[in-house]
């Protein structure tokens, strides 16, 4: 770590520090039971996914109650059945953060932006962007427990189809308990209201009646769905509907060595649409977490 105290006119500047970079790798599985994201279960799509990510990060105190952070990531998802599905990204975030004293158990805040790009295997319609700008609030509640709130504004839009182009509010919070000296379990919980998109075959007339947009073309990435005879198969198309989605997730992380974590999450989605539209889902997450400076 390199420190840097100045003196001017006399009067000592609060320290300035620049901590070593902090490098991220993961390696993981993912399974979703409604990877469409849709109502009907003739429409719902499981898959099981490899991820692979890296993350570099760096901070940069102010003070002794300010730092600002910085940190760059690319991460891979490759389903096994929807390959065209897959998908790479890659993000850019700043974060702000001010404690309000120095105790262990202070209080913080946190402000951060963060940008993503999008590239699929063969689904142009999702290629795209989305930034993240939010508000986080913690503090620790004792020795063993830490809880945060947040709010975050999402936009997403996409380069060729308007279906893609979404906004969301989000409104989370999770609690952290150390269970031991390697153990840690955690809960979340996260409210999304906005702009949703689902896939269908045969879509309900509810669906047509209260989407914003429809794809400009079938959804080849989704697959197809059942046929309006009720024989063979009939593309499906994406639509985008106003809705809330509430989604819980609870995991377990445990410290297998000197920066090298395992984690297992699950989670559960559920989803309330315009026109009476609902639709559910599970997911898992197994990953291997290693963090070095």
């Amino acid at each position: 770590m390199l420190t840097v105290v100045g003196l001017g006119l006399g009067l000592a500047r609060p320290p300035v520090s620049v901590a070593a970079p902090t490098y991220d790798l993961n390696l993981g599985l993912r399974y979703d039971d409604n990877l469409t994201r849709a109502e009907a279960a003739a429409d719902q799509e499981h898959d099981t996914a490899v991820t692979a990510g890296s993350r570099v990060s760096g901070r940069r105190r102010l003070g002794l109650l300010d730092s600002l952070s910085w940190e760059l990531g690319l991460n891979a998802t490759w389903w096994t059945r929807l390959e065209d599905l897959s998908e790479l990204a890659g993000d850019a975030g700043l974060r702000y953060r001010r404690s309000f004293s120095t105790a262990f158990d202070s209080p913080w805040l946190e402000a951060a932006v963060i940008a993503t790009g999008l590239k699929h295997r063969d689904s142009s319609l999702r290629d795209g962007g989305l930034v993240r700008a939010g508000l986080t609030a913690g503090r620790r509640l004792g020795a063993r427990t830490d809880a945060r709130l947040g709010y975050a504004y999402v936009v997403r839009r996409a380069v060729e189809d308007d279906v893609f182009d979404i906004e969301q509010h989000e409104a989370f919070g999770q609690i952290d308990l150390t269970l031991g000296p390697r153990w840690l379990a955690y809960v979340g919980v996260t409210a999304r209201e906005g702009e949703l998109v689902s896939s269908a075959g045969i879509p309900n007339p509810r669906i047509l009646a209260a989407a914003n947009e429809v794809s400009r073309e079938p959804d080849s990435a989704v697959g197809s769905g059942r046929s309006p005879l009720g024989i063979g198969r009939s593309p499906r198309r994406t639509y985008q509907i106003d809705g809330l989605v509430l989604d819980g997730e609870a995991g377990l992380n445990v410290l297998l060595g000197r920066g090298l974590a395992l984690d297992l999450a699950a989670g559960y989605v559920q989803a309330y649409a315009a026109g009476d539209n609902q639709y559910n889902g599970c997911r898992v997450n197994l990953n291997l977490l290693w963090q070095f400076r």
